[in-house]
């Protein structure tokens, strides 16, 4: 046998010595409780679980009370999920799948024991799709596995549309859903697919989401909502679907948002979202003809198409314009000269569009 082989054959047998003091109780000096308190005690070891675990390990050298007890209950742990936790320590094999992972992931952590709680963030990994990354991104945020969190939330955003129809969705907190509400990169077709995922995670629960509600309604971008639904936004923000109230400052400030009612997106909300499906494009302005006439037209080459198509045409002539694009993907075209029947002349004015309205 080679020495890989030894160490395993030694290891089994070790380990099969374990299992047997304890189905017999021999040399247990501790049992232990779930959180039922129910007749189902475990016998077992302080120090098998010490090695495994430092909060036995604290627990039974700790000098606390609990430290010289021979009965312990564990209030934060249910029966069944300590028998499985307790048994990995006499065998290293442990049973995860998609309805215990969760609750397995959770006593793990509260007891420290890491091999367990590697099993199941390798599992959540390895098992992300788009059926689970809504709970994966939860439970990862929950016990602070950021990479794994950040894999997840991609995953929620880019397949929005399935998620906000599963049953995990209306579980989330109002929290985790603002934080994906404010992405650029949260993907639906139109914003209204946002508004009724709302309404639908709002019903689930109306009286305790009630308070938060209107926090959650300020993500939804309002300048890209369809009229029929900003109707109904509108009534949702001050009723809440049936009756929440509406401070008048959270009102004021979507508002403020409507198209029409300002001059720039002054905050996120008035961005379109990347999903909606406007192209990095080339522009020009004005400029001179061949014939060396000032134009108005405004010609756009799209890469991703790729072909040149036509915006709205300037109010006037002009060339040598200055260009700004702003972050929401307005346009500023600022002074320039203007031809006359005398000749050029330099202009103050400057004229905005605005793509997303082709306004």
């Amino acid at each position: 046998m080679n020495a890989a082989g030894n160490y395993m054959a030694i290891t089994h047998g070790f380990l099969r010595g374990l299992r047997e003091l304890k189905s017999t109780g021999t040399l247990c000096d501790v049992v232990l409780k779930g959180s039922e308190n129910s007749a189902a005690n475990i016998p077992c070891h302080r120090n098998v679980l010490s090695a495994h675990s430092s909060y036995f390990r604290t627990l039974f050298t700790s000098g606390w009370k609990e430290s010289s007890q021979s009965e312990i209950q564990l209030k934060n742990t249910p029966s069944q999920m300590l028998h499985k936790l307790i048994d990995f320590a006499y065998t290293m094999e442990i049973d995860v799948h998609e309805e215990n992972v969760q609750s397995v992931l959770t006593a793990a952590l509260f007891l420290d024991i890491a091999p367990v709680a590697d099993i199941c963030w390798d599992f959540l990994q390895t098992h992300l799709d788009s059926s689970s990354c809504l709970m994966v991104y939860s439970a990862s945020e929950t016990h602070k596995n950021p990479c794994l969190a950040e894999k997840a939330k991609n995953l929620v955003l880019r397949h929005f549309a399935q998620v906000s129809r599963g049953e995990d969705f209306l579980l989330i907190d109002a929290d985790k859903l603002m934080d994906l509400f404010v992405s650029d990169a949260l993907h639906v077709e139109k914003e209204d697919d946002v508004f009724r995922a709302v309404k639908r995670w709002f019903d689930h629960d109306t009286a305790g989401r009630k308070a938060q509600l209107s926090d959650v309604l300020q993500f939804v971008r309002v300048t890209f909502l369809d009229p029929g639904c900003l109707e109904d936004y509108f009534l949702a923000l001050y009723n809440g679907f049936q009756s929440v109230p509406c401070t008048g400052a959270s009102s004021s400030g979507v508002i403020n948002e409507l198209p029409g009612r300002r001059a720039e997106a002054a905050t996120s909300r008035g961005r379109p979202r990347e999903s909606h499906g406007f192209p990095t494009v080339i522009s020009c302005f004005g400029g001179n003809s061949a014939d060396h006439y000032t134009l108005n037209e405004t010609n756009v080459f799209s890469p991703s198409i790729p072909m040149v198509y036509h915006f709205k045409d300037l109010p006037q002539p002009v060339a040598n314009c200055g260009v700004v694009v702003l972050d929401d993907s307005s346009i500023f075209v600022c002074g320039g000269l203007i031809e006359f029947d005398d000749g050029m002349s330099s202009t103050p004015k400057a004229n905005q569009y605005n793509p997303v309205r082709n306004q």
